[in-house]
């Protein structure tokens, strides 16, 4: 888990733990391979952040892939996810994955992510998926991108 990250943070430079600005604290759940690095988990730390300052739902947030550090902040809308950008809110640069690779629906309290057919598939937590309800710390892998998923 990533409970070291959160150790890291609050002994961070300004020597405040989590929450002592009077925000609510944010927890980081999922796994945690050695090889992601702290600067990887560090960024989907910011993004959750940002979307609680902002009052998102929950946020996306690409960890891996030729967008690294791009974020999209959930609201109470579908979002579609692939690479051609006049058809999705979310569009990669990564051209191993479809047009219109995904989406992500709003349902009670979280999102569903639904393939949408695509030719190399879309797979969460390293499962191949066609449709499935997410929780907090899941991870999406479509083409080479790797997106972390915060649900706030």
């Amino acid at each position: 888990m990533f409970g070291w990250l959160r150790k890291k943070l609050e002994n961070g430079a300004q020597g405040k733990p989590l929450g002592s600005s009077g925000q609510a604290e944010i927890t980081l759940t999922g796994s945690y391979e050695p090889q992601d690095g702290v600067v990887k988990i560090a960024g989907a730390f910011k993004a959750a952040q940002e979307a609680q300052q902002r009052g998102a739902r929950g946020f996306l947030y690409v960890y891996e892939g030729p967008d690294t550090g791009a974020t999209f902040f959930l609201e109470r809308q579908t979002v579609s996810i692939g690479r051609h950008a006049p058809e999705c809110e979310f569009a990669l640069n990564d051209k191993l994955m479809s047009r219109k690779q995904c989406e992500l629906r709003p349902v009670l309290g979280t999102f569903r992510l639904v393939d949408n057919g695509s030719k190399n598939g879309t797979y969460l937590n390293d499962q191949p998926v066609t449709e499935q309800d997410l929780v907090n710390g899941d991870r999406i892998a479509i083409g080479s991108s790797r997106i972390y998923i915060g649900i706030l």
